[in-house]
């Protein structure tokens, strides 16, 4: 991300620290995309959001990365009023959070593959690591030396390209052009092309992305990977990314079975659902979630309500047929609230559960369990929280009726 990277509420210092902070996911949130031409962010506090304009006139939003980030979305959209808009690989649980805030179409649905690098065993021990300990085996002997890429092989990485892009074909898979590999940054903080060469010749190369804890593989190509190269250059990157600090490796989507044999050399690995969805419009509500959050928001929608009341029947609070009305009219406000509060205890704990047993040995599992039950205890204090807040709203409706009352 160079200094010239639009940055809208807030500074490039605020952003990654936001993105370091955060497991961010997807093909766009890492350096590669936000060097892109006409990619803006939007900082807000602890949460950020990006887009870009589309060749089609639609704006394209990634997911958006922090607490709340998609009202925070969702009120961009609303705000800047797009004739189209998309969001790319939105996770189940960010999805879920739309569900009553806006209206979407489902465009697309896949899996995809994370590594889990803090898991990794650099060693390769074990039945589990057989394959790729053969093929990184192989690969030293046939005198493949792994590097970073410099601008000087950039016509050979586009070579490479083409010879990848022939290969695919035959396999009935059509790649575009290569004019995108020329815009990449070669070396950056955040993003760096590794080969892998043997008598000079780049025989695989990729584009690496990574912020704090987490990196992207942006891209990687091979010629024909006959002595392992592909193998011996994602296993010499992973040894480089845990020496920098990262802990999740993206891997992308999860393409074939091929693909997903390959990937599963490198265990532990994760997989999930994400989505892509498009004419996202915010659904308008009478009276915003957000207004029902805290108690000081309640009181106003109490004061709200004696004006309304006043104003619609044009006499004053202290007539009984009044006090009458306004309590009724509470009443309502109450039960509908008490509905409101069950459906947010109910769509949040959804997105709490606790933590469910991993397929992982035990060893490894004895050194998670501690981290998934904080995260779990720490979901479950922010449910608490807003929780009490919606009771403290009924509290001031309930105290406002006992006042008409008295």
């Amino acid at each position: 991300m160079d200094d010239s990277f639009p940055i809208e509420g807030g500074t490039r210092a605020e952003l990654e620290k936001i993105l370091s902070l955060n497991r961010h996911y997807g093909h766009f949130v890492h350096p590669v995309a936000l060097a892109s031409e006409g990619v803006t962010a939007v900082v807000d506090e602890d949460r950020a959001i990006f887009y870009k304009d589309g060749d089609d006139g639609a704006v394209e939003y990634p997911p958006p990365i922090g607490r709340d980030a998609i009202c925070m979305l969702l009120n961009h959209i609303k705000k800047t009023k797009p004739e189209e808009s998309r969001v790319s690989r939105l996770e189940l649980a960010g999805l879920q959070l739309l569900d009553g805030k806006a209206d979407y179409v489902i465009d697309n649905e896949y899996k995809v593959i994370t590594n889990r690098l803090d898991q990794f065993d650099p060693q390769l021990q074990g039945p589990q690591y057989k394959r790729l300990r053969s093929d990184v085996r192989r690969a030293t002997r046939e005198g493949l030396v792994f590097s970073t890429a410099t601008k000087e092989d950039v016509d050979k990485i586009v070579e490479l390209y083409h010879s990848w892009k022939m290969f695919m074909g035959m396999r009935g898979k059509e790649l575009g052009e290569a004019d995108w590999i020329l815009e990449r940054p070669i070396a950056t903080g955040h993003y760096q092309i590794f080969k892998v060469e043997r008598d000079r010749d780049i025989l695989a190369a990729a584009g690496v992305g990574f912020f704090g804890e987490t990196a992207f593989m942006d891209f990687r190509i091979n010629n024909y990977n006959t002595c392992k190269a592909s193998e011996f250059l994602d296993y010499m990157i992973f040894l480089d990314l845990r020496k920098r600090g990262v802990k999740f490796l993206e891997r992308g989507v999860e393409f074939g079975t091929g693909l997903a044999n390959y990937k599963a050399k490198f265990p532990p690995i994760e997989t999930r659902v994400c989505y892509d969805i498009s004419k996202v419009r915010p659904i308008q509500m009478k009276i915003p979630l957000r207004v029902l959050s805290s108690t000081a928001a309640g009181l106003l929608l109490v004061i709200g309500l004696f004006s309304n009341i006043k104003y619609q029947y044009g006499v004053g609070i202290e007539g009984k047929k009044t006090t009458i009305k306004l309590e009724m009219v509470l009443a309502g406000r109450e039960k509908a609230l008490e509905k409101k509060i069950q459906e947010i205890f109910l769509s949040r704990l959804q997105l709490a559960p606790e933590p469910t047993p991993l397929k992982l040995p035990f060893e490894d599992w004895e050194m998670l369990k501690d981290m998934k039950w904080a995260e779990y205890e720490k979901r479950k204090e922010a449910l608490d929280e807003e929780w009490e807040d919606l009771r403290n709203v009924r509290s001031d409706i309930r105290h406002a009726r006992n006042i008409l009352d008295d």
